[in-house]
């Protein structure tokens, strides 16, 4: 399979939607991030994953640092 069958492969998986932003930033990479295309336009939120370790980071190094006692 060429490299070319390969990537249209992984495309078919993606959703329409996450597609597009997917090729938005691609463009902006090899175009070299020129200001056609700025990256405000893109929500790079959609594609972080929150977890419950990131959303009480302090209280969990805080638990960490208060336990490690003998």
């Amino acid at each position: 399979m060429t490299a070319k069958q390969e990537a249209i492969r992984l495309l078919d998986t993606i959703q329409e939607d996450d597609l597009v932003i997917i090729c938005r930033i691609l463009r902006k990479f090899s175009e070299g991030g020129t200001e056609s295309h700025p990256a405000g336009d893109i929500d790079f939120s959609k594609f972080h994953i929150p977890t419950e370790r990131g959303n009480r980071a302090d209280e969990y190094v805080r638990e960490l640092r208060n336990d490690d006692r003998v």
